[in-house]
């Protein structure tokens, strides 16, 4: 009966340690081969990877409607490995990161036929591969930008974005003497939280008499020379969709600008750093528990020691 009762003691204990444990425990998301995959952000692949990656595109000033190739070059990390990539219009985890949500249509990806995949999947990467697509850029003019998100693993699992992504000026290149401003961090509809820096490149067949920054129409920034670059405290917002407007004006007159909008939620930052002060004290009671049943595994041989001497 009484070793029956220590068997379930040790049970009891272990089931414990298993409930602990459980909310950190991580599922491997493995690739698809090929396919439409929204960008995943931290929930796939936490651990950055040390490969190098690049981006090139054929034209960054297309006409509307014409065709744009797009070539992503990643060197180094893990090798040996199954490594995939994703082309997408935003670094955010939402529904609409497809480059097909902001106008892009693939006529080709990667696998070198005429499919329409924004992902495509290698499991023959040896620290070196080339992943091409075939874009017809969006029908409206404006500035848009592509960026790419390699994954990849096996043993261990890998993630790496390119920020910088690609900026293109879809039918604007016929604006002659104007100012081209292109924000190109943050992205448009871009989830934002805490400190941000707002980047825009300026281009300009005169000199540039000031490059100002605008948030929901008041100004907060202004800059008479390059790098045309700002920090935003978040913070200050309220959550929810804002406008940010850069504007440069040459010494003629003439203005160019660029806006987007971003949705600012440092609500779920917070809900973040909760959850990682929940992971972090799970691990610790995960260490208790354990701490325990080891204990209690030492009472129990040290007791049969005992009763056996005595016997």
């Amino acid at each position: 009966m009484k070793k029956r009762r220590s068997v379930f003691i040790v049970f009891l204990s272990l089931v414990a340690v298993f409930v602990v444990l459980s909310p950190t425990i991580q599922a491997f998301q493995g690739g698809v081969q090929s396919g439409n995959e929204e960008y995943c952000g931290s929930d796939c692949h936490k651990v950055q990877s040390s490969a190098l990656m690049t981006m090139w595109a054929s034209n960054l000033t297309p006409a509307a409607g014409s065709s744009v190739t797009v070539i992503v070059n990643v060197t180094g990390g893990t090798t040996s490995q199954i490594l995939g990539v994703m082309l997408v219009s935003t670094l955010s985890a939402v529904p609409d990161s497809l480059p097909s949500a902001h106008g892009w249509a693939i006529t080709s990806d990667p696998s070198g036929t005429t499919t329409k995949y924004n992902w495509y999947e290698t499991t023959s990467y040896s620290g070196q591969a080339s992943m091409q697509w075939t874009l017809n850029a969006p029908s409206t003019a404006g500035l848009y930008k592509l960026f790419a998100r390699l994954l990849h693993g096996g043993a261990d699992t890998f993630a790496l974005d390119n920020k910088t992504g690609l900026p293109f000026a879809i039918g604007t290149s016929s604006q002659t003497g104007i100012p081209t401003v292109i924000v190109t961090s943050p992205t448009d509809g871009e989830e934002v939280s805490g400190s941000i820096s707002v980047t825009a490149n300026v281009d300009s067949e005169q000199s540039i008499q000031y490059v100002s920054l605008k948030m929901d129409g008041v100004e907060i920034g202004n800059k008479t020379n390059g790098p045309y670059f700002w920090d935003i405290d978040t913070a200050i917002y309220l959550d929810g969709s804002h406008v940010i407007n850069v504007t440069a004006a040459d010494v003629d007159g003439d203005r160019g600008s660029n806006e987007i909008e971003i949705t600012v939620n440092n609500a779920e930052e917070s809900t973040t750093l909760l959850g990682w002060v929940w992971t972090m004290a799970s691990g610790s009671l995960a260490i208790v528990a354990a701490m325990s049943v080891l204990i209690v595994l030492v009472l129990m041989v040290r007791k049969k020691k005992v009763e056996g001497r005595l016997r």
